[in-house]
């Protein structure tokens, strides 16, 4: 019968347990001199050995030699490892999360073991019991029985309750290092009579950050290949991944300033049949890789396996400040594109933007608060600028040029104020189409630029009682429900309302014939022709 690699080699022996000796050792010494407690919590991210642990464990103590290590030989030994034996029990809380669950383990509990020591049940991914089953679980907690033992695993520690901690003495499983899970896969590569170079050895371990049951899975899905022989490139196209070359083109298009380039080196990925939520998940990790090269040099065989040429000379071409606000707008953005029917383009936008901020000079940086207000505030500031420096040169009027200069400025004064100042009865529908551009640049010159990409595909249907209304064909119903999210709406509302200095709203709807409205023009024709006794021939 098939196995998968993680079972086929799943760790049989302490010592087979890969980078968590920390635990191990605790664990044999306890053995050794009879001092193991009646319930544990393993804790750490998946992968990491915590059932396998679970399960040596639980053969150790009901070993019949006299050792602090299961001999995998005796027969309560082989009979927990054909999983045959009825006194150690594995329980998935995941779907025996309910109190009735407990309270049935409870009075089984209570029995003693059929053939074994101990009676040990390992309970898996134990935070997703009930309220009501933890209750039911904590009572037998307080008074086991002496023959029976808790081994409790847990992915997400923070969702255990404090009296169920209190209760279990814990253990915090790391994520396996490189070097370890490194030797491991070859390891078992060369069991499985499967030469794989050491590039692809580093992108599996990579992809499994920090998971020996994932970099297991990795090798599983390659070897199933049946190539004897498997090299980076092969690795590559089984897997899915983009090559990192193409994620380190698009980087340097960033750096480079090549708008037209990055487009290629994404589609470049696209291409390859990569997911564009995966690779823009790429390209955040290739920018963290890229900020550890520049902060922490000195480390950086902690953090990064592979390429770290390659992402130090990147690093010393980008300021941090920059790297940590692309990494920002890539988590951002990735968190639309999951739901967005639009992936490649919001991608698209998403690194242009980088690019533009990357190589944008003097580009200075505000608060989210005083960036509401910026623009808001910018051309009363300019027109008071205007002010005083008018006032400045009256006070100094010795000369004809003076004059002359007070009197250009009131003029160009008295055209910007024009511009910018308005009342009620003169804004209308004719105006607004008229600024319409200039309302357009001044989104773009915003720190909200990408704003205007929105809204440029309205069209303005209707102007009255202040309330701009927009038309956005069925086709951009992503580009109206966005720009109509509070934040959005209210930014180009105080835009406008500053252009033409008084308050102005914007609603949004979707125009575009259909069905309906063409029976309704049909129908108000024939009303028309009808009232009118007019003739058609």
């Amino acid at each position: 019968m098939y196995k998968a690699l993680y079972r086929k080699y799943r760790p049989k022996k302490f010592e087979d347990l890969v980078g968590q000796e920390h635990i191990t050792n605790v664990l044999q010494n306890q053995i050794a001199t009879d001092s193991f407690t009646h319930a544990y919590l393993f804790s750490g991210t998946r992968g990491t050995g915590k059932t396998s642990c679970a399960k040596i464990f639980a053969r150790a103590i009901n070993c019949l030699e006299d050792n602090n290590k299961p001999c995998n030989k005796c027969e309560n030994c082989l009979e927990s490892l054909d999983e045959s034996s009825i006194d150690i029990i594995e329980i998935d809380a995941a779907s025996n999360n309910g109190v009735d669950n407990i309270r049935d383990l409870k009075d089984r509990a209570f029995y003693q073991p059929t053939s074994l020591k101990y009676k040990v049940y390992i309970i898996d991914e134990v935070h997703m019991l009930s309220k009501g089953a933890f209750n039911a679980l904590l009572k037998i907690l307080e008074e086991p029985p002496r023959h029976l033992i808790f081994i409790l695993a847990t992915t997400e520690l923070e969702r255990i309750p404090m009296t169920i901690l209190s209760r279990c003495q814990k253990f915090q499983f790391k994520r396996i290092d490189f070097q370890s899970m490194e030797k491991s896969l070859k390891d078992i590569a060369q069991k499985e009579n499967v030469k794989i170079d050491d590039e692809t050895i580093k992108l599996i371990t990579n992809n499994a950050d920090g998971a020996m049951r994932d970099a297991q899975s990795i090798l599983k899905l390659l070897i199933s290949s049946g190539h004897s022989e498997i090299d980076y490139t092969m690795a590559t196209g089984i897997l899915g991944i983009v090559n990192t070359g193409i994620v380190e083109n698009i980087i340097d298009n960033i750096i480079n300033n090549l708008p037209g380039d990055l487009l290629e080196s994404i589609d470049d990925g696209l291409s390859s049949g990569k997911d564009v939520e995966q690779l823009g998940k790429d390209i955040l990790n290739h920018f963290r890789s890229i900020m550890i090269a520049k902060v922490s040099k000195d480390s950086i065989d902690r953090f990064i396996n592979t390429n770290k040429e390659s992402y130090i000379n990147q690093s010393e071409k980008i300021s941090l400040d920059n790297i940590l606000s692309a990494m920002e707008r890539l988590i951002n953005q990735l968190s639309e594109i999951k739901y967005s029917q639009q992936k490649r383009a919001l991608l698209e936008i998403a690194l242009l933007d980088i690019l533009e901020m990357c190589n944008s000079s003097g580009r200075v940086k505000i608060n989210a608060r005083e960036n509401k207000e910026a623009v808001v505030s910018e051309n009363i500031q300019e027109r008071k600028n205007i002010k005083e420096n008018k006032t400045v040169e009256k006070s100094e009027n010795t000369t004809k040029d003076k004059v002359n200069n007070i009197q250009e400025e009131n003029v160009s004064e008295n055209n910007e104020t024009k511009k910018l100042s308005s009342s009620n009865s003169d804004l209308d529908l004719a105006r607004i189409k008229e600024d319409w551009n200039d309302i357009l640049t001044k989104i773009k010159n915003s720190e909200k630029k990408l704003l205007q990409a929105l809204i440029i595909e309205a069209s303005i249907v209707d102007y009255k009682n202040n309330v701009i209304t927009l038309g956005f064909y069925k086709d951009y119903k992503f580009h109206k429900d966005k720009l109509m999210s509070p934040d959005n709406r209210e930014f180009v509302e105080k835009v406008i309302s500053m252009f033409y200095n008084m308050d102005v709203k914007i609603n949004a709807e979707f125009i575009g014939e259909d069905d309906d409205s063409i029976d309704k023009d049909i129908e108000s024709l024939t009303n028309l022709i009808g009232k009118n006794n007019i003739k058609i021939f």
